[in-house]
């Protein structure tokens, strides 16, 4: 038992290394200028079951380099999906997303819900819990505080901490909850063939209603076997082939 143990424990350090080496090799291959190598090494990682925002943004970087504008602008918005904190992917994003200028107009978030969005990414969802998990200490080390205090006015003072500390766990918690169901219900998808097509109805000659640019950023509402529903940036709504968009979350 202890020989397969042993054997278990070395192979899983070789799986783990194998990974972290396919993983620094494609970041060597980029720091090299071999763009096309490095997407090699980050899609064989994809491949193989790995996520990450890390990887997504060196994979969307390392398309971008090679001109391949759809590609790229899906693994960056994959990557803020996974850390919307994370200041130099939206700096990428934005500068890609300024190569295939879309000619519809943008719906900006405004009143409470943008507010609420911009209030909430301030830290990834795994680092809220980790905050509200510190605050719920507090709380904790406050109770105990109280239990054993015989002064009054220390035990109005633990009382007082002791409620604002679990007010911010709430908080936390909330925050989390919110960004993670955004991540979760986010239905939006890229364009991945330029001038794609957007018609009034899921058929061919129907009302054509605009063309799409490739990378252009479209929300699904519904899906039929050969055709998607989508939103599109200015509020309106479309049909377009399945095949020519791909979804951020499957």
């Amino acid at each position: 038992m202890k020989l397969n143990l042993a054997f278990l424990g070395l192979l899983l350090v070789c799986l783990v290394g194998h990974a972290q080496d396919a993983f620094d090799a494609g970041n060597k291959a980029y720091r090299k200028g071999k763009y096309a190598e490095a997407i090699s090494y980050y899609e064989k990682e994809l491949a193989a079951g790995k996520t990450g925002a890390e990887l997504h943004f060196n994979l969307g970087t390392s398309y971008y380099q090679q001109q391949q504008i759809a590609p790229a602008i899906y693994h960056l918005e994959k990557a803020r999906l996974l850390d919307p904190t994370d200041k130099a992917i939206a700096i990428n994003l934005g500068y890609v997303q300024e190569r295939c200028k879309d000619t519809l107009p943008q719906l900006p978030q405004v009143g409470f819900e943008k507010m609420l969005h911009e209030a909430t990414t301030v830290l990834s969802y795994d680092l809220w819990g980790m905050v509200a998990i510190g605050w719920a200490l507090v709380v904790f080390g406050c109770f105990a505080g109280y239990y054993v205090s015989r002064s009054p006015v220390q035990k109005r003072r633990y009382f007082t901490g002791m409620s604002l500390s679990l007010l911010l766990v709430l908080g936390c918690l909330f925050a989390g909850y919110f960004q993670k169901n955004e991540v979760n219900s986010d239905r939006s998808a890229i364009v991945f063939q330029d001038r794609t097509e957007v018609w009034s109805e899921p058929r061919m000659g129907s009302e054509l209603k605009v063309n799409l640019r490739e990378g252009a950023k479209v929300w699904v509402l519904s899906k039929t076997a050969q055709w998607a529903n989508v939103r599109l940036s200015d509020a309106g709504t479309g049909w377009v082939k399945r095949t020519s968009i791909r979804e951020l979350q499957p």
